[in-house]
């Protein structure tokens, strides 16, 4: 009994067809959260969209990235009014992370949707690992 009853919320807490104002929540939450840490669009929404939404794992990433467009501006644009950007360090981070991104979106399409799926998990374990775990300042 309790294998069906749980059964039954899980199919009800994924929505197969999101409505857009499913899509508008996970795009606000995620938001907010790439606002607040300098992350949301890879780890929120992709995951997201590829639990909730029964989106592939490819298909998330493109949206993701495409996401990052208007989210990464804004809250750069926030931080700097604040002072707190690293115009330096932005650069020859970003100048090399751009032939990177070229590289690994081609990469990724040749890896396909399930080893993906398995990368991606294993990135978030261990960014997960040295957050609660690594050194800070």
């Amino acid at each position: 009994m309790m294998r069906g009853k749980l059964s039954s919320f899980i199919s009800h807490a994924f929505v197969r067809q999101p409505s857009i104002l499913h899509k508008a929540s996970v795009g606000l939450g995620s938001g907010i959260i790439q606002g607040m840490t300098g992350v949301g669009g890879g780890i929120v929404l992709t995951t997201a969209m590829t639990r909730m939404f029964a989106t592939t794992q490819l298909q998330a990433t493109g949206t993701s990235l495409a996401f990052k467009i208007t989210g990464n501006i804004s809250a750069a644009a926030t931080f700097a009014g604040s002072g707190l950007v690293d115009y330096t360090s932005a650069f020859w981070i970003g100048m090399p992370a751009f032939i990177g991104v070229v590289h690994g979106a081609r990469l990724g399409k040749k890896m396909g949707d399930r080893r993906m799926q398995i990368l991606f998990g294993g990135l978030l374990m261990t960014l997960a690992t040295l957050c609660a775990f690594g050194k800070s300042k």
